[in-house]
């Protein structure tokens, strides 16, 4: 009798330990989902902060190269120009142009003001 309770306690803390270990490493996959998740989206600020400086210097360089104030339209080519020169210098991450899909979703938004 005795050796049928210690058993069935062995057996029960091997399905509680099972249990867990499948717990941690759930846990653990998801952790590395998100680590990689924060570092993508770190990398796309970095870069977008980038190409906003960029724009914005080339912006100042432009207004400030022309003595004449431009017409709204031809500001709004000198951005365009700007955000052109920009994407040739766009690196491609791990070689797949999909993984900028946040980059590119947030284009549209950056260049609403100069519509203006």
């Amino acid at each position: 009798m005795e050796l049928y309770r210690e058993r069935e306690m062995r057996e029960s803390l091997e399905r509680q330990l099972n249990s867990e270990l499948q717990s941690r490493a759930s846990i653990q996959k998801r952790l590395k989902k998100e680590k990689k998740a924060k570092r993508k989206l770190q990398e796309a600020l970095e870069f977008e902060s980038k190409r906003r400086e960029r724009v914005e210097d080339a912006l100042k360089h432009s207004s400030s190269s022309s003595p004449s104030p431009e017409p709204p339209h031809a500001a709004n080519n000198t951005a365009k120009n700007a955000d052109a020169a920009v994407a040739a210098d766009k690196p491609e991450i791990n070689g797949n142009q999909q993984d900028n899909g946040a980059v590119q979703e947030s284009r549209p938004f950056l260049k609403t003001p100069l519509m203006f």
